[in-house]
């Protein structure tokens, strides 16, 4: 099996690489990584301005995820269905879909949220095990079946991610140490630029101690999150044609 995976990720790297290359997916890829930072940003100045107590800052992470789970179906849509005859924001003008897609990435968000408040590991796993919800919905979408709710598609990749997290996971983690180096290296250069102590940089209540942890990871994210994204959206496309399991 250990193998297998390893032989499929190879041909989702090789696949993900054409995608990229290609103008409309890289361009949904990094609308969703800028609206997911744009979001965490403006949370962090809301925070700094009227205090973290009323739960601004809480309330805009959780907008951030929301966006960019619902651009992540866009991307499977563009990936999957290759929609050249459309515009990119096109089925939004659904709106029975568009809302459907918002619940789905609430459930997620707020499922993750409450498994990371046990303990931080379950809350990663169980990332991977929703992730196919979004796409799934799409994928019945674009196919013309009927569309189920939210809480059953979160359900559905919950239950056939058993056994496959493993492999989505190594899929993306050269990517997310790639990204975590480059936040690191961010942060020592700042720090000896600036002369700095480590302490200093959590604890002076300037613009940097503020924002600094969402402001050092802009340029990481637009290397790393495009292809963690697409690699994400391709091992969907492989993923769904797989799983004969209707929604229920």
């Amino acid at each position: 099996m250990e193998d297998l995976f390893k032989s499929r990720n190879t041909d989702i790297i090789r696949d993900s690489r054409g995608f990229l290359a290609i103008k409309r997916v890289l361009l949904v890829a990094l609308i969703a990584v800028v609206g997911d930072l744009f979001f965490t940003l403006v949370g962090d100045v809301l925070n700094f301005k009227f205090g973290e107590e009323r739960g601004i800052g809480l309330l805009f992470a959780l907008i951030a995820s929301v966006f960019s789970l619902v651009m992540l179906g866009m991307l499977y849509q563009v990936v999957v269905f290759n929609r050249a005859d459309r515009k990119i924001f096109d089925y939004f003008k659904n709106a029975r879909f568009s809302w459907l897609l918002i619940k789905i990435s609430l459930l997620e968000t707020i499922f993750m949220f409450l498994w990371g408040i046990l303990f931080v590991i379950p809350g990663i796993v169980k990332s991977y095990a929703y992730m196919q919800a979004i796409p799934k919905a799409v994928d019945d979408f674009e196919n013309g079946r009927p569309l189920q709710g939210a809480v059953a598609y979160v359900g559905w990749s919950d239950d056939q991610m058993k056994g496959y997290k493993g492999q989505l996971f190594m899929l993306t983690l050269p990517w997310y140490i790639i990204m975590f180096a480059l936040v690191i290296g961010i942060y020592l250069v700042y720090v000896f630029v600036a002369h700095q102590s480590i302490g200093v940089f959590f604890t002076n209540n300037t613009v940097i101690s503020t924002y600094g942890t969402t402001l050092m990871t802009i340029v990481p994210s637009l290397i790393a999150m495009p292809t963690i994204f697409v690699r994400q959206t391709v091992f969907s496309r492989d993923f769904i044609r797989e799983q004969d399991a209707p929604v229920k």
